[in-house]
Formats: C-alpha cells, structure tokens, sequence
C-alpha cells in the first residue's frame, strides 16, 4: 500500500526545495530576469497545481473570481493532469500547465517555468490552497507579483518552522484554519476579495460537443442508449482509500439482480487490471470495463449520463457531482469532513466507518486502513438500494446535441 510521507521525507523535501530557491535565485539574477520584471495592471494569476477533485471543487469559484476581476485577464496555472479539464472553462482567459513529474526531476524545467511565471507581470497571484506545498509558495513569490494572496493554512506538507518563512511569501493570508470544509474555504476566499458565490454553491465542468459524442458512441455500442445505467469506480490513487474488490463485485451483482441496471466500470489506465478482476468476479452482472478508455473531459461527458455513481473519494467522485449525477461515496477518515459531504445530501451520500483516529491526514497508525476495511458490504448496499428505488424514473436523456 502507497504511504503519505512519514516527518523524516517531508523535512528531507522541504530542504530539498529550500536549497532549489537559493539556486533558482542564483540562476536568474545571473540571467537578469529578476530585475526585468515590471507588473501589469490587472493580470491575475489564480494556482491550481493540486489534484483532480481539488481542482473540482474549486470550480465553484471561478464564476465568481471571473465577476469580481471583470476587466483582467486571468490567467489559471494547473496540473498537467486535468488541464482538459481547464482548458474549456468559460471563466479565465489563458491557461498555463504545469508538469509536476518535470518539476520534480528537471532543474531545467523549473527555471523555464518560474521564468514563464515571472515575465508575465502579473499584478495579483492567488493560491487558494489550505495545504500549500513549497513549490507553489515559490511560484507565488517568484510571480513578483505586489499582490500575493494565499490561505493561512496548515503545515501538512511543510514543517512549522518552515511554514512561517513560507508564509512571509504572501501579502495577505486568508483566514482558512478555523474553517473546516474545502467548500467553506473556498467561499471565504471569495468574500475576503469582495465577492459572492451563489447559493447553494455548485462545482461545474465544460465538456465540449466532441466529447458528448464519444461518450454517446460508447453508451451506443454498450447497448444502453435510453436504459439506466449505473458507473463504478473502484480505484484511487492512494490505495488505503480503496474499498476490497470483492465488495465491489458482489454490490455489482446485487444491483443486477434486484434492478437489472448494467454497471460500466471506469478508472484511470493504471487501475484496468483492477478494473478486470471486479469484472471477471462478477459473473451474473457482466460489468462493461471502461478503465483508460477515456480522458477526463470525455468522462465528465460520460457521467453526466449515468442514473447514479458509487466509488471511494477520488476525482471521479467529484466529477460526477459535478455533472449533477447521484452519488454514493465509500469515505475513510483521513480527511473525513474536510472534502466531503457536500451537495444535496438526499442525491451524495457518504458510508463510512467512525473511528478514533478520523482526520488522521491518512498517516494511518495502523497497517492497513481499518476505517476503509470496516464498511461493510450491507451498509453500502443499503444507501445503494435505496437511491436506485428513488431514482425510478427512466433513464437520463444525456448528452447535449452531439457534432
């Protein structure tokens, strides 16, 4: 099982990054690019370099972010990751990716990097994350930016000590320890820039027609096109929030047997293996495998259209709530509260299991995590059972008009 790092890696990285800066400053003092810089009005840089379901959440924000900079150009700086994702928001203006594996072991790609971010001017840096890690402090500070706005936050991913120096980065620190919610958060950075955001606050994704259209010849050739359908997920990145692959094809079987809904299992490519042997274990069900079948764009087109989704908290999860598809979230501990629940509770619910060490940040004391391993098949089934018998009605009408 993946391990979060352990207090010894994370003060091995945080010197790591601290001797990169004196480096990084080293190099562009010695190519002059420092003193070169000169901001411009009203060019905002917003620092998105997190995870998938991070991203997602913070969607939320960026209708109003576009409303309250109206006249800026906005420009949104993302993981290469789910930069589909950002690269059709309606909101910001230019987008700039950011590799983070290039960024780990190519010294080169950083200072091109940071020099991208330094000779664009802008006039205001926003990194809206309450776990900030060291890179994007430095991004932010590197921006020059006379504006530099970050979250007070936490020292998860950086040691107390560092985290005071990192701090002196920004020109002003939003409130964000004493809120617990990623949604509370993110309105409170909102409001402290003299916004609002709408209630109930909704996260949103920007599929294009091509998309739709693929996700409409898969459900085509799947044979589902007008029939109920439900997806699963049963994969994540850190695998101590994996519900056991077992649960997953008996639930399956059991949604075939009592409702006759057919379940397309999806994924990322690495999680296809896993994918294979929920599906082969399921028998009578027959899943459709889908794992790798589809980028990120494509599967938030896809999943607009299912009748409901089940899977353990990773970014499919929140794409699903995005597209306003019904929700059932297998939810360990470690950061229980903080990402979910959120949206209409009646349509995304949460199963779980209470333990004495919730909110552990997933340094799990144990060997395994219990928390994950203790939801029981019945308890899942239960909100499962009950959400599809509410959701009788036939079948989605899905995707937009397709080109």
């Amino acid at each position: 099982m993946d391990r979060p790092f352990t207090n010894i890696m994370l003060l091995k990285r945080v010197k790591q990054e601290f001797l990169f800066h004196f480096l990084s400053t080293a190099t562009l003092r010695l190519l002059n690019i420092i003193d070169k810089t000169h901001p411009k009005p009203d060019s905002i840089l917003i620092l998105r370099i997190d995870a998938i379901g991070d991203f997602v959440l913070f969607t939320g924000c960026l209708k109003s972010l576009r409303e309250i900079y109206s006249n800026s150009l906005i420009t949104l700086a993302v993981n290469s990751e789910f930069k589909s994702l950002a690269e059709t928001c309606p909101y910001v203006d230019k987008i700039v990716v950011w590799d983070a594996h290039r960024w780990q072991s190519n010294y080169l790609y950083r200072i091109k990097f940071l020099n991208i971010l330094r000779t664009a001017g802008f006039s205001s840096a926003i990194y809206p994350v309450h776990s900030r890690v060291l890179g994007g402090d430095y991004m932010i500070l590197w921006t020059g930016a006379p504006k530099r706005i970050g979250f007070d936050g936490e020292h998860l991913n950086v040691t107390p000590k560092y985290k005071t120096k990192l701090d002196s980065f920004y020109t002003t620190l939003v409130n964000s320890g004493s809120l617990k919610t990623e949604i509370e958060r993110n309105k409170s950075l909102i409001e402290s820039l003299g916004g609002n955001v709408t209630a109930p606050y909704q996260t949103a994704l920007w599929p294009t027609p091509q998309d739709y259209h693929y996700a409409t010849t898969f459900i085509k050739k799947a044979n589902l096109t007008g029939r109920r359908w439900l997806a699963v997920c049963p994969g994540s990145r850190f695998q101590g929030r994996r519900w056991n692959p077992d649960n997953y094809a008996q639930l399956i079987e059991e949604i075939w047997q009592k409702f006759q809904i057919k379940t397309i299992i999806i994924g990322s490519p690495q999680e296809a293996d896993l994918a294979e042997k929920i599906a082969t274990a399921s028998k009578i069900a027959q899943p459709i495998v889908a794992a790798g079948k589809f980028t990120l764009r494509q599967l938030a087109a896809l999943l607009s259209g299912a009748t409901l989704f089940i899977g353990n908290e990773t970014g499919p999860l929140h794409i699903a709530i995005a597209m306003q598809t019904p929700t059932i979230c297998i939810l360990g501990g470690g950061h229980f509260g903080r990402y979910l629940p959120y949206g209409n509770p009646a349509l995304h619910r949460i199963v779980y299991h209470k333990i004495d060490c919730f909110n552990c940040n997933w340094r799990c004391k144990y060997n395994t995590t219990i928390c994950i391993e203790q939801i029981g098949f019945q308890q899942v089934w239960t909100e499962a059972n009950d959400l599809l018998s509410r959701l009788s009605a036939p079948a989605k009408q899905t995707f937009p008009a397709c080109v």
